[in-house]
């Protein structure tokens, strides 16, 4: 089974291209560091409210997504990334069903 975690953050406004890229440095420092991680690592920005970002990543196990929230490198990253943030919210996620897509039909 895949786990997902969403991050969702809320920057102040202003912020936001120093956030993009500390964001960057921290998935850049993820992508080497990180084992159980899958897929690509996608930012997403709602249109509706440009200071809110949006982070979906899959895993292949919580442990592995534990391991990587309490290593030293994610919390130093972290703490350059929060100071830019009026709030963040982590999810870990199991995923219930999937349709599939209309080019399977």
């Amino acid at each position: 089974m895949n786990y997902w975690i969403l991050d969702t953050w809320l920057v102040h406004p202003g912020r936001e291209d120093a956030f993009i890229a500390q964001w960057t440095d921290l998935m850049q420092w993820s992508t080497q560091e990180a084992p159980g991680r899958m897929g690509s690592i996608p930012l997403y920005r709602d249109l509706q409210q440009p200071n809110r970002f949006f982070c979906p990543m899959a895993w292949d196990s919580t442990e592995a997504i534990t391991d990587w929230r309490t290593s030293q490198g994610y919390q130093q990253r972290l703490e350059q990334i929060e100071h830019l943030c009026v709030e963040r919210e982590a999810r870990i996620l199991v995923p219930v069903t999937k349709l599939p897509s209309s080019d399977a039909v």
